[in-house]
């Protein structure tokens, strides 16, 4: 069983209905959600349910795999507007051998890398392993004042690795 926060398009949960007995799709945008139903239903595919939840609001289960792709806009907070509120209730949607994978951009400010550091405080209080792969660095020069106005230098994007475990640790990989 698959849950895909934050679904957009659907390619994710299309990609992976072919692994999956049962997938569910959701997004807060109303018209993200109608782009997910209207490209399960070109591609026709048949073990997808989509519909409109604010992160677990309106979600029901547990599930193998959680694929998640927070929106991250406010450098104020440093990328990390959904993720506390998805970590929070992870434990009671994800089975107990399952993981969770997310895409998440951290917005390094004054030299602190704010994702990094929610999630190593988030590892010393929970039974969660995190693995966090580097992907890329980068800078959006249409925000450069932005950046100025909220310290921030650069963003790393990262790939998590999100699973229970009773070790609590927290793993940064560099890729090259």
């Amino acid at each position: 069983h698959v849950l895909e926060i934050g679904s957009g398009t659907g390619i994710q949960i299309i990609t992976s209905s072919e692994f999956a007995k049962m997938c569910k799709a959701i997004d807060y945008n109303k018209r993200a959600v109608e782009y997910t139903r209207l490209n399960i239903a070109i591609n026709k595919i048949k073990n997808i349910q989509t519909y409109y939840s604010n992160i677990f609001e309106n979600v029901e289960g547990k599930f193998d795999l959680i694929l998640v792709n927070p929106w991250f806009i406010d450098l104020e907070k440093g990328g990390l507007e959904e993720v506390p509120y998805i970590m929070k209730d992870i434990d009671q949607y994800l089975e107990k051998n399952g993981l969770c994978l997310m895409l998440l951009n951290s917005y390094i400010k004054n030299g602190k890398d704010t994702a990094y550091d929610y999630f190593k405080n988030f590892v010393e209080s929970t039974s969660y392993d995190l693995d966090l792969y580097t992907i890329g660095y980068n800078i959006e020069t249409f925000r450069i004042k932005d950046y100025k106005k909220y310290g921030v230098d650069y963003y790393v994007s990262y790939f998590v690795v999100i699973k229970i475990n009773i070790n609590s640790k927290l793993k940064r990989c560099e890729t090259s």
